[in-house]
């Protein structure tokens, strides 16, 4: 029996080149996507004082600021970072049935084999990603419903503390609620690959019952994952903050190592998925007792001959025997 989270790390590492293709994507769509901002920012901070702040060190108050003057036009910025947004977020959606199919059969395709499954599997991922929606916004709803009561628990309630306790105490019930829905999708995901199931509505059913009814393994999964990533999160702000922000390809390095270790943290996830859910399937289907094949002497029937039918007789007219 293979272990989820072990097998699907090493299942990543031998199909690195996934993380890499996804990596550099994202490098090409953040370089593109930053050229409108670049522009603009450089006609501002060329004739203003803000530009030997900003080279000094990085300061939220001035950059906010700066982005409130009538000449540093956001709309071109917005636009662009929101379009590369969009295009990922497609491209992610289109690879992913090959990346599954990849997982699941542990081989290397071919451009043609993969670009294939990618194509097969596109319809589905996009209904499912359409199904998915609701799930989040209730779980955005959620966290909004808990930031506002936490906030009037704050400035009414006669401990200090209260509020904070149910503010921390309500995100972690909205974490665990958003890794629940990503690991109810990407097992839905992993099933309509493994499985070719077609009825999306029926598998997302079927896959929310499988889910709940395995929360503590599947939630462990994805919070054993998101912990590694808030790790790698945290220790690359800290080394940021301890960067010369004049030393810009330092800090750029380390945003772009911190980039890849979420890419593969994500696949990290699909990879667990699809060996919890072939663990799963192989057990479930191992519990099912195989019917004993017939015995070929036990269809033997004896024939005799009944007295009221009329022997034979062939063509010489002799009664046959």
């Amino acid at each position: 029996m293979k272990r989820p989270i072990r097998d699907g790390f090493f299942l990543v590492w031998r199909h690195q080149r996934l993380v890499w293709w996804i990596f550099f994507v994202n490098l090409v769509l953040g370089f593109l996507s930053s050229l409108a901002p670049g522009v603009v920012l450089h006609s501002v901070l060329d004739k203003s004082l803000y530009a030997e702040e900003m080279s000094k060190h990085f300061d939220a108050t001035v950059f906010v600021e700066l982005l409130t003057r009538p000449e540093v036009s956001t709309l071109p910025w917005m636009t662009g970072s929101l379009a590369a947004g969009v295009i990922f977020l497609f491209y992610m959606l289109f690879i992913s049935g090959g990346v599954l199919a990849i997982y699941h059969q542990d081989r290397k395709f071919t451009r043609g084999q993969f670009f294939e499954s990618c194509g097969d599997f596109l319809w589905r991922m996009v209904r499912l990603l359409l199904c998915s929606i609701i799930p989040f916004a209730i779980v955005f709803g959620l966290l909004a419903l808990v930031q506002r009561v936490s906030g009037k628990m704050a400035s009414d309630a006669p401990r200090e503390l209260q509020g904070f306790f149910v503010q921390v105490a309500g995100w972690f019930l909205c974490l665990v609620s958003a890794l629940f829905v990503r690991a109810w999708f990407d097992l839905a995901q992993a099933r309509t690959v493994i499985d070719h199931v077609r009825g999306i509505f029926v598998l997302s059913f079927r896959s929310f019952v499988l889910a709940l009814r395995n929360l503590p393994r599947l939630l462990s999964i994805y919070l054993a994952t998101t912990f590694v990533a808030g790790m790698a999160a945290w220790a690359a702000w800290t080394l940021w903050l301890r960067i010369p922000h004049s030393t810009f390809g330092a800090s750029w390095l380390l945003l772009e190592l911190l980039t890849l270790v979420l890419v593969g943290v994500r696949l990290w996830q699909r990879a667990a998925t699809v060996v919890w859910y072939e663990n799963y399937d192989e057990l479930h289907t191992s519990r099912l007792w195989p019917i004993p094949p017939t015995s070929p002497t036990s269809e033997l029937v004896e024939v005799g001959a009944s007295p009221n039918v009329p022997p034979l007789h062939d063509e010489s007219g002799d009664p046959s025997t």
